[in-house]
């Protein structure tokens, strides 16, 4: 719901009454909620441009372009620019720190807001041992402060009933399980638990810890044979993390008409952003010789594996979040108040957020 004001000029602006901070909502659908919020006061002709400074991690030269204003084109709240210039990281109005935090050797200005983004799991990030640094963070889980999921599901507006009657999603395919993988030293048992899946149903693995290829060279290609040939795949994370969900599920799962088998996260956080009853998570089951069961049951019964694709008919995936769009509108909201991070690296990799 939108509020419409009046500013001191008698300029008109919206300004959205949703859930935005985590504080407000701590489980939920920020993404949306961040991508429509125009914070009170906000005027696109007389709002000073925010700059944000990416301190660390910049280094691809396919995200060149978006420096500038450019990449803000389009975003209801689009007065910020980005940079790289380490030099002006004194007069910024944000530091980005991706992938990995260096101290500054500036002196901070007082309203400087911090925030560090990961991509990957606390196995495979830096330690941050500085506490009371970070304003925010941005990264795959949920419960930060600008979530960034590798992907989520949205439902088409207005909301559309689960069809009765759905395409067959079998028909053609004559081969079972898939699982394309490289990293043969996860940091959970994935490839223990595949070894005896295999043990009850045929499971093909290519890769570097398979017998089997597909040239890394054609994706597409390789997706493709996926799609065509295969009725399940193992969309089994490298670590078993909170919220730690990767393009395993959303690209090369829920994208095609693959139904994914997950490990990784718990039941419930795959639910916050997966569709409703389009997955199967390896802790329903006692064991994998219970799964391959349940597999070769639904081999059996086209009605029964069709029920995981009916919500293809009611949302989308969504793989691109604007992220910037949202740290850019959350810059702008002068009314929320500022927080710190007592304790980053127990809430980021304390004893309760990776199991084995």
């Amino acid at each position: 719901m939108y509020l419409l004001v009046t500013d001191t000029n008698n300029a008109l602006f919206f300004e959205s009454k949703r859930l935005v901070w985590l504080e407000q909502l701590p489980i939920g659908d920020r993404i949306k909620n961040q991508l429509d919020y125009i914070p009170k006061g906000y005027n696109y002709e007389k709002t000073p441009v925010k700059t944000i400074l990416i301190y660390t991690g910049m280094g691809a030269s396919w995200e060149r372009p978006l420096l500038g204003q450019g990449l803000f084109f389009g975003c209801p709240v689009s007065q910020c620019m980005l940079t790289i210039n380490n030099s002006l990281a004194p007069q910024v109005d944000a530091v980005l720190f991706r992938h990995v935090y260096v101290p500054p050797s500036y002196k901070r200005p007082r309203n400087q807001i911090w925030i560090i983004e990961h991509t990957e799991p606390p196995f495979l990030t830096v330690p941050i041992n500085d506490n009371g640094v970070f304003n925010w963070t941005a990264n795959y889980r949920w419960d930060s402060d600008i979530p960034r999921p590798y992907g989520y599901f949205k439902k088409y507006e207005p909301e559309q009933p689960v069809p009765s009657i759905v395409k067959n999603y079998a028909e053609g395919k004559t081969k079972l399980v898939a699982w394309f993988v490289s990293n043969c030293q996860p940091f959970n048992k994935r490839n223990e638990y595949a070894a005896e899946l295999s043990k009850h149903i045929t499971v093909d693995i290519y890769g570097r810890c398979g017998t089997l290829t597909c040239s890394i060279n054609d994706t597409r290609k390789c997706l493709n044979m996926l799609n065509k040939n295969y009725k399940f795949y193992l969309a089994f994370e490298n670590s078993n993390c909170k919220y730690y969900i990767t393009e395993k599920l959303f690209t090369t799962s829920l994208g095609r008409n693959l139904l994914p088998i997950v490990m990784g996260a718990s039941r419930m956080e795959y639910e916050l952003v997966a569709p409703n009853h389009s997955f199967i998570h390896v802790d329903d089951f006692k064991s994998a010789e219970d799964l391959a069961m349940y597999l070769h049951k639904l081999d059996k019964n086209d009605e029964l594996y069709n029920e995981y694709f009916k919500w293809k008919d009611t949302g989308t995936i969504v793989i691109y979040n604007k992220l910037y769009c949202r740290i850019c509108a959350m810059l702008h909201d002068k009314d929320h108040p500022p927080k710190h991070y007592t304790n980053l690296s127990k809430w980021w990799s304390g004893p309760d957020v990776c199991h084995p």
